[in-house]
C-alpha cells in the first residue's frame, strides 16, 4: 500500500478521535438540569446524555407536570349549606339542594333547574361551569376558573379574579370517600359556605 494511503487513513482516524473528545467533553460540561426542568420544586438528575425527574408520590409525568391530588377529575356540586357567620360554625342558616325550590329561590327570575359541574385538572387549575334553566327554557351559563394549592399539607381553593366566585381568601377543602367539601368565603349575603360535590 503506498505511503500516501497510510497518511489518509491515519489522518481519518485522527480526525474521528478529535470529534469524539471534542464531543465528549461538551457533553461533559453541559448541565441538563440548569435551569431545572422538573415541575413543582421536584428534583433534577443530571447525566451525560439528558436528565431525569424525582418526582415526589404528589407528582407524575416525565417533568412531574401532572398532579397525583385526589382533587383532580370531575366534581358535581350539589349542596350548600350556608352560614351567617365567616367561619362557618355553629347552626347552619340552612342547607340547600342545587334541585330544590329553596335553592332556586336565591337566583334572580323563575328558575326551574340549576347545575353546577367543577372540573380539577391535572395542572392544579379549576373550570366552574353553573347552568341556570329558566322556566322559560332559557339557557344561562356561567365559567369560573381558579387554581389550587396541595402541598400535601396547605390544601385550598383561589377563585380567579374576575370569576363569579372570586375571592382574596383562599378556600380550604377535604375529601372523604366520593365527597369532596369545599369551605367558601365571601359569597354575598352569606359570608361562609360550605358546598359538597360528588365525583363523577
Amino acid at each position: 500500500m503506498a505511503p500516501k494511503y497510510y497518511s489518509v487513513i491515519f489522518l481519518s482516524i485522527l480526525l474521528m478521535s478529535c470529534s469524539f473528545l471534542i464531543d465528549s467533553e461538551d457533553s461533559a460540561s453541559t448541565n441538563y438540569c440548569a435551569p431545572n426542568p422538573c415541575l413543582n420544586g421536584n428534583e433534577c438528575i443530571d447525566n451525560s446524555e439528558t436528565y431525569t425527574c424525582s418526582c415526589s408520590s404528589q407528582w407524575s409525568g416525565d417533568n412531574c407536570e401532572i398532579s397525583n391530588s385526589l382533587l383532580v377529575g370531575e366534581w358535581e356540586f350539589y349542596s350548600a349549606t350556608p352560614f351567617t357567620n365567616e367561619t362557618c360554625s355553629g347552626e347552619p342558616f340552612a342547607f340547600y339542594y342545587t334541585d330544590s325550590p329553596e335553592w332556586l329561590n336565591l337566583f334572580p327570575g323563575d328558575l326551574s333547574n340549576y347545575e353546577l359541574t367543577v372540573i380539577y385538572k391535572s395542572d392544579l387549575t379549576i373550570t366552574q361551569t353553573q347552568t341556570l334553566v329558566e322556566t322559560n327554557g332559557n339557557i344561562i351559563v356561567y365559567t369560573d376558573s381558579g387554581s389550587i394549592t396541595d402541598t400535601g399539607t396547605e390544601k385550598c381553593i383561589t377563585w380567579d379574579e374576575g370569576s363569579s366566585s372570586s375571592c382574596a381568601l383562599c378556600s380550604s377543602y377535604t375529601i372523604n370517600d366520593d365527597t369532596l367539601r369545599t369551605t367558601n368565603y365571601c359569597l354575598g349575603i352569606y359570608p361562609c359556605q360550605i358546598w359538597a360535590s360528588i365525583k363523577q
